[in-house]
């Protein structure tokens, strides 16, 4: 029996098909990552490393970032090297699912603005 949260399930289909890439999943306000993701973010980043429950008493690394300051963050990610996948969440009301479009474009440093 397995003690995984769904939603951790679905971020762990969506890592594995994203193994070379920092993957940053919206959850609320957040752009969160977990396990080496996290570790990886929080020391790049500077940035608290926290925890959070994925069921039966377990706990992962999680580190992440406010959505309004993403922009920022994935500049310095992409600056330092790293490919970053972005994962956001969408609602759909079929029996009250939760799917997640995991069509993760790369960030590449051409994608990246400055706003002045």
């Amino acid at each position: 029996m397995t003690t995984e949260t769904p939603i951790r399930r679905q971020y762990l289909e969506i890592k594995a098909r994203h193994q070379n890439a920092i993957l940053l999943f919206r959850l609320g306000d957040f752009y969160e990552a977990f396990d080496e993701d996290a570790k990886l973010l929080s020391r790049e980043l500077d940035i608290a490393l926290t925890s959070k429950p994925i069921g039966k008493g377990e706990r992962v690394p999680l580190a992440g970032v406010p959505h309004f300051v993403l922009e920022k963050h994935l500049a310095t990610l992409i600056s330092r090297g790293h490919r970053v996948a972005i994962c956001e969440k969408v609602k759909i009301q079929i029996l009250s699912a939760i799917w997640w479009n995991s069509r993760s474009s790369d960030c590449r440093s051409e994608t990246i603005t400055e706003k002045n």
